[in-house]
Order: structure tokens, then sequence, then C-alpha cells
């Protein structure tokens, strides 16, 4: 799903809501080309200058020393079955792919980069998403910036994830990790 999409579905269309932090990152975005290691590509059909979560994802663990691989082509709802080299658990951690079933049909994945348990039985965890093209107020170097969002998820079978600011429950299709 596009960054565009993803926050008019998940925070009610408020482009700011469930933004954390918005970081420059010039050394990751040097690395990362028009096509993921996977060949998922960078930016959305719809939407020039918004990239793919899938593209980011897959950079992301790239990055950490883990090519993932795939049984069969598919949106990124579709990672929980098939990335053929991840353990999948329903419990967040860092440096795991959080894959949602939403909040569009296409679903979504993020990089999970910190993960804090909270005394309700919930985490609040932060994932690394994707990237917008910088604007003139945004710009670094002509670079990519990215986004870190804080999500609520609830444990157990059926665990949800909630965007900061947003009031849609996505179900979490799991949090996988290198094999």
């Amino acid at each position: 799903m596009d960054r565009r999409n993803f926050l008019k579905n998940v925070a009610g269309g408020a482009v700011a809501g469930g933004i954390v932090a918005c970081l420059p990152n010039a050394a990751l975005a040097a690395d990362l080309t028009i096509t993921s290691p996977s060949g998922f590509a960078a930016e959305s059909v719809d939407y020039p200058g918004v990239v793919n979560c899938t593209y980011f994802a897959d950079g992301m663990a790239n990055r950490a020393g883990w090519k993932l691989t795939f049984s069969r082509a598919g949106n990124a709802n579709t990672w929980a079955t098939n990335v053929t080299n991840a353990t999948k658990s329903l419990v967040p951690t860092a440096g795991t792919i959080m894959v949602l079933n939403g909040p569009g049909a296409a679903g979504h994945v993020g990089w999970v980069t910190s993960v804090i348990p909270n005394s309700n039985g919930t985490f609040s965890i932060q994932v690394s998403e994707g990237f917008k093209r910088g604007t003139a107020a945004g710009k670094v170097n002509g670079k990519f910036d990215y986004f870190i969002h804080t999500w609520t998820v609830t444990a157990g079978n059926n665990p949800t994830a909630t965007v900061s600011g947003g009031t849609v429950a996505i179900p979490v299709l799991g949090f996988l990790k290198k094999k």
C-alpha cells in the first residue's frame, strides 16, 4: 500500500496523524535503487514520489543482512505465508517485519525498530514504514526522508495494530524474523 492511502485509511486522512518523526537517512537512501533486492518497485504508480512499503521493508531486511526469499509473488498481506526464510511470531520484536492484513486490500508491511511492553499487556512499537521524496521543506540533500510511526499492538492469538492517532484496529498477520 502506498503512503497516502495508508494514512488516509489508518489515520482518517490526517497526514500528520500518527507520525512520530520524519528522519533523514542519506546512507540508507543511497543504498536503495529503482527496485528492492527482491524486485519490489520503488515508487507507487498511482502516487509518484511515494515509495511502496514492500520496497522499503525488503530494503531494510537486506541492510540487516537478510535477503528475503519468497515462495511466490504477492502483496504485502501475503508476506506472512510467502517469505520462506523467516519465522513468524505474533509477538513483536525489534528487527522484524510487521505484516498487516490492511488497511487496504494489499495489506501493509513495516520494519520494527523498537518494542516497549505496556502494563496493560499491549505493546508500543515503532515501525519504519517507507519513504516519500523530500519537498522543498523536507528535502535532505536531494535524498529520501523516511517515517517512523508508533503503533499499539494487542497480545494474543488474534493481535491487532492501531497507529498512533488512528482509530482502525488492523489485523496483524505476524512479525517475521530471519531464520
